[in-house]
């Protein structure tokens, strides 16, 4: 069994030679230089200095202000029972079963 075993986990294609530039390189240590400094090359990390961030949107001053903001109880309550309870969660990761079931208990520090 275990011959069986070890026959199929060798490597019938092993990797080389390799050739960077106008050399061929071909043994194990060399070719693992090789790709090494290829692979490292091609995924650097950013250092923050070469490609600064793009300066962030800028919005008029002319849009109103929300000031008055009216929340009853009987409207969050009347929104909390509408939830589908098979939806799955959002982004607070709280469940809409979960939300519609503690609708009472949820509404009343929302006023």
């Amino acid at each position: 069994f275990w011959s069986y075993v070890n026959s199929k986990r060798k490597c019938c294609n092993p990797i080389g030679p390799l050739r960077t530039g106008n050399q061929t390189v071909t043994t194990e240590s060399e070719m693992s230089e090789v790709l090494s400094d290829t692979f490292s090359a091609a995924f650097i990390s950013d250092d923050g200095i070469s490609d600064p961030l793009p300066d962030p949107p800028t919005f008029e001053r002319d849009i109103p202000l929300l000031e008055n903001v009216d929340v009853s109880i009987e409207n969050v309550m009347k929104l909390l029972s509408d939830l589908n309870p098979t939806k799955s969660a959002g982004p607070d990761k709280l469940h809409s079963r979960i939300l519609k079931e503690l609708t009472e208990v949820i509404a009343v520090p929302c006023q």
